[in-house]
């Protein structure tokens, strides 16, 4: 019939043998011809692959969220994008509050103290950075966190590189010090 487009569409087949595949099809009216093509592709590669990248990023997932480490990853501009559980508990924090808000190079406290030239070598220059910080996230003023805490932090700085080797992310993983150094 005239009007009607190329219809797409995907589905899973069993086969003789008992194994499925997967089959996308294009299929396309001629309507002077009075018939309608149809073409598939076997998918079942391309299927198997997007699983197995799914999983992975699962896997990945469930390490980041799950690990007893303070964790947080920034954007190449250090702005946070992700937190796991630890990161937010340990600085008083929601995810609300700082995801996409927090950004480590408006950082007051980390300026008032003299880090972000150290900061800035791991975004530029893709250099780890360990340093161990008095931190009171109450006093950062470009992000308002209602229960904000105080410590003294060991965080490590990790560049991410891209396949350029330009920095993509960054991770910062942080330890309480706040209990040795009082006992110190």
């Amino acid at each position: 019939k005239a009007g009607i487009s190329q219809i797409h569409f995907e589905n899973r087949y069993k086969r003789k043998d008992g194994n499925y595949c997967h089959l996308a099809w294009n299929s396309f009216p001629v309507p002077e011809k009075g018939i309608t093509y149809a073409i598939a592709h076997d998918i079942t590669e391309q299927k198997k692959t997007e699983l197995e990248l799914k999983e992975q990023a699962n896997f990945i997932d469930k390490i980041i969220d799950s690990s007893a480490v303070s964790t947080w990853i920034s954007d190449d501009k250090g702005t946070a994008i992700r937190a796991n559980r630890a990161c937010l508990e340990f600085f008083g924090a929601t995810e609300e509050e700082v995801i996409g808000k927090y950004n480590i190079f408006k950082d007051s406290v980390l300026e008032k103290l003299g880090f972000i030239p150290d900061i800035q070598k791991v975004f530029e220059k893709g250099e780890v950075a360990n340093l161990i910080i008095d931190y009171n996230f109450g006093e950062v003023d470009h992000v308002s966190v209602k229960n904000a805490t105080h410590k003294i932090a060991n965080s490590i700085f990790t560049p991410i590189l891209d396949i350029n080797g330009k920095v993509s992310n960054v991770i910062v993983q942080t330890i309480d010090l706040s209990e040795i150094k009082r006992n110190e």
